[in-house]
């Protein structure tokens, strides 16, 4: 079985409701096993600034499911939701990204793991820390702590 890191994050209509769907959804999936999720914590957004302020969380599963398809089923849960194409970095119902898989480096037009920007990104760092502190990134060898301990990201993340 491989720990699995993933960040979710939410900013149009009921953003906990959104999270908790996508949590129960993942958790349903045949082949994932839930093993924490963190509090929830409102970020300010990256990137496009004039939006809504996030909620995010973290989830840690565990699977055999292999990277490539465990991202198209998180993709359809997205789809499930309600999630619309938007322009990069603007607002979503829902976005669940896999932020590492257990020590694999993964570089393809699909996906890219560990998450390319995991540690520029408070509101992927601090729920991270709350359920996943010691797991390692394997290209940076540091961990997720380590990484937030020395994050250069001036964002706001507040515990919810």
């Amino acid at each position: 079985m491989n720990k699995v890191l993933l960040s979710l994050g939410s900013n149009i209509g009921n953003k906990i409701v959104n999270l908790e769907k996508a949590k129960s959804l993942i958790e349903a999936v045949k082949g994932i096993n839930l093993l924490a999720a963190s509090s929830y914590y409102k970020s300010e957004p990256y990137g496009f600034k004039d939006q809504d302020w996030f909620i995010n969380n973290c989830l840690l599963i565990e699977t055999k499911i292999v990277a490539t398809d465990l991202l198209k089923i998180l993709k359809n849960i997205e789809i499930e939701i309600g999630r619309k194409p938007r322009q990069k970095w603007h607002e979503r119902e829902i976005d669940i990204d896999i932020i590492l898989y257990a020590a694999q480096i993964i570089n393809s037009k699909l996906v890219q793991i560990p998450h390319p920007e995991m540690h520029k990104r408070n509101f992927v760092l601090f729920p991270a820390v709350e359920i996943a502190s010691s797991m390692m990134h394997p290209t940076l060898n540091l961990s997720v702590k380590e990484l937030k301990d020395i994050s250069k990201d001036k964002s706001k993340v507040l515990l919810n």
